[in-house]
């Protein structure tokens, strides 16, 4: 796995936080109540798992983006994969 790449892909979803409106991406990298809230108030829908350095995953993301959905980047337990989602807000 390569340390570089893991990198390169942190800082690229750093830069699409900042692209992208508030609240269209949100990268959570531990189970925090910030993410349980999060998860109670999207429906969210899982498009792939991606391992920690395979940067596919950036543009995967862009594309969702632009087709105008909302992303949920979240690392399994062991930090060895990204599960990428689409979110839908469950608000009116």
């Amino acid at each position: 796995m390569s340390e570089t790449n893991i990198k390169t892909i942190m800082q690229e979803f750093k830069n699409l936080e900042k692209q992208y409106e508030l609240g269209r991406v949100a990268f959570l990298f531990e189970f925090s109540d910030t993410a349980k809230r999060f998860i109670n108030d999207f429906d969210m829908y899982e498009v792939n798992t991606y391992s920690l350095d395979d940067s596919s995953i950036i543009a995967e993301c862009k594309d969702l983006l632009n087709s105008g959905n909302g992303i949920l980047v979240f690392p399994d337990p062991e930090y060895k994969f990204y599960y990428l989602y689409t979110a839908k807000w469950k608000g009116k």
